[in-house]
C-alpha cells in the first residue's frame, strides 16, 4: 500500500506537475479518488476470482441440499392484500410476500404468468435476504431470485424477473450465468431462467413454457 501510494504521488508531482502544496490543498478530494481506485481494484480481483470459479467449478455450488418449502417460512413478513386472487401460491393467497411494483408492476405480471402455468404445481414469492429464502452466490454477495416453483414433474423452477432496461446489464449476465451453472449441477432436477416482458417477442407465458419444455425430465 505504501509503495502504491508513493507511485501515485510521484505520478501526480512528476508527470502531472502538481505541487505537493496543491495536493495538500486538495487532500480530501485526493483521498476520495485513491479510495475509489482501491475499491475498484478489489472489485476487479473478486470478478477475476469468480470467473475462475465459473470456468473451473472451484467454489462449492451443488444440488445436495435442494430448497425446502415450509409452511411457516415467512411468518412475520408483510403480505400482499390486493384484489387479485392467486390460486397456486404455496403459502396461500393471504400469505404472499409483497411483490415489487404492486399490482401494476411487471413482476406482478410475471407472478400471474407463473400462477397460470399448467405445469406449475405451486410457487413462492422468494423474499430477498430472508434466512429461509433461496439464494445463489455472486462475485460480491448473494442474490435472491424473485420466484421459485415446484413443477408437476417434481422439478424446481427458479425465475428471476428483469425489466427490459436491465436485461443485458453485467449484473443480469452474472446472475444468469451462476443460475445456469446451478441448474446444470442439478442434473435435470432444476431449471433456472431470467424473464422479461416480451423477451425476443415472446410473452411471459411463452417464455415459461419454452423453458419448462426445453429439457427432458430426469427418470
Amino acid at each position: 500500500m505504501l509503495e502504491w501510494l508513493r507511485r501515485n504521488i510521484e505520478y501526480l508531482t512528476d508527470t502531472r506537475k502538481i505541487t505537493l502544496a496543491n495536493l495538500m490543498i486538495a487532500k480530501y478530494a485526493l483521498l476520495n479518488k485513491l479510495l475509489s481506485k482501491i475499491n475498484n481494484a478489489r472489485h476487479q480481483v473478486k470478478n477475476k476470482a469468480f470467473e475462475l470459479f465459473q470456468n473451473e467449478t472451484r467454489k462449492t455450488l451443488d444440488y445436495k441440499n435442494p430448497f425446502k418449502f415450509t409452511a411457516d417460512m415467512y411468518d412475520g413478513e408483510l403480505f400482499y392484500t390486493g384484489n387479485y386472487q392467486f390460486t397456486k401460491h404455496f403459502l396461500g393467497n393471504n400469505k404472499i410476500p409483497l411483490i415489487d411494483g404492486g399490482e401494476t408492476g411487471e413482476e406482478f405480471q410475471c407472478a400471474k404468468a407463473i400462477d397460470a402455468e399448467p405445469e406449475v404445481q405451486f410457487w413462492l414469492r422468494n423474499v430477498a435476504r430472508h434466512p429461509a429464502s433461496f439464494k445463489l452466490p455472486t462475485s460480491t454477495d448473494f442474490f435472491y431470485p424473485d420466484f421459485i416453483a415446484l413443477l408437476n414433474d417434481s422439478r424446481i423452477l427458479v425465475v428471476e424477473y428483469k425489466g427490459a432496461h436491465l436485461a443485458e446489464t453485467p449484473d443480469t449476465k452474472e446472475k444468469t450465468n451462476i443460475g445456469e451453472i446451478w441448474a446444470k449441477l442439478s442434473k435435470g432436477k432444476a431449471l433456472f431462467m431470467v424473464v422479461t416482458v416480451k423477451k425476443g417477442g415472446k410473452s411471459l407465458q411463452e417464455q415459461l413454457r419454452e423453458r419448462i419444455s426445453s429439457e427432458p425430465v430426469p427418470k
